[in-house]
């Protein structure tokens, strides 16, 4: 009994389940970000009103850091985005490659990525996937006559 449209429908739901969370705690990220930053401009808005110059921080440091962390939270949504439109591809047998690479990646979310990454990559080998996919299953090649 092959039960690989079943197996790529349960990855389908653990791809929309990590991108969801990814997405969602970026944006509890981001928010508290955006709060921090408030309170950073606010604190050093207040310093330099007080004149105190003891304890100034460089001008530079806060639009790096702003800078990077806008980087990185970009980064963080679309892999995000990237996992839930992975499990839109898993449903609808497209994009086998991207599907691939988002596996390989998964890897790297300890633990639960892992599994699903690992999982997403067995299943997918299978012929009956390439077959879903539209791909011919890989044949060894031919031996050469002598």
């Amino acid at each position: 009994m092959d039960t690989t449209e079943h197996d790529l429908k349960l990855l389908s739901i653990g791809y929309y389940v990590q991108g969801g969370l990814v997405t969602f705690y970026s944006l509890i990220f981001f928010a508290y970000v955006g709060v921090m930053g408030a309170v950073m401009f606010t604190a050093l808005k207040e310093a330099a009103k007080s004149g105190s110059s003891a304890n100034q921080v460089p001008g530079w440091l806060f639009p790096l850091l702003g800078t990077l962390i806008t980087a990185v939270l970009l980064v963080i949504v679309a892999s995000g985005l990237c996992l839930l439109y992975a499990g839109l591809a898993l449903r609808r047998r497209k994009h086998y490659i991207f599907l691939l690479v988002m596996a390989g990646l998964s890897c790297f979310a300890m633990p639960y990525g892992t599994l699903l990454g690992i999982f997403t990559i067995l299943v997918l080998q299978r012929p009956s996937a390439k077959a879903l996919f539209g791909r011919a299953p890989a044949f060894p090649p031919a031996l050469p006559q002598q």
